[in-house]
């Protein structure tokens, strides 16, 4: 079954714990335009849908996919082949809600920053 854009805005509302307040705020409409675009009654411009996506960190294309989670599948190394941990982390991730995407997505920029540190700390030395 196709899920709407209102739908899907929704669900990123109760992944992210927001209201419709809160992101009305944050996307400069009001609240009662959120509460439309959740009930299908109206449908939101290309560029309020655009900052919608950046508000929540996904794709664009989260909105029109046949799938209500993000599409992890591009996660491929350079050499076009992905390693058996590869893999293992892409097909968890994709099971994942935005939010908890988004999560792991931080943690890894945290262990990348941290392994830089080692990395230049080793350097120094």
């Amino acid at each position: 079954m196709e899920k709407s854009i209102g739908y899907r805005i929704n669900t990123l509302l109760e992944e992210y714990d927001m209201t419709q307040r809160e992101l009305a705020k944050r996307i400069g409409v009001t609240e009662v335009t959120i509460g439309r675009y959740i009930k299908d009654t109206r449908q939101p411009k290309s560029d309020i849908l655009a900052t919608i996506a950046k508000e929540f960190n996904v794709p664009l294309e989260y909105f029109f996919n046949s799938s209500p989670r993000i599409d992890t599948g591009k996660l491929i190394n350079t050499s076009g082949k992905m390693t058996k941990e590869e893999i293992a982390i892409t097909n968890n991730v994709k099971d994942l809600s935005p939010k908890g995407q988004k999560l792991v997505l931080d943690f890894i920029d945290l262990i990348k920053s941290t392994d830089e540190k080692d990395r230049l700390g080793q350097v120094i030395s």
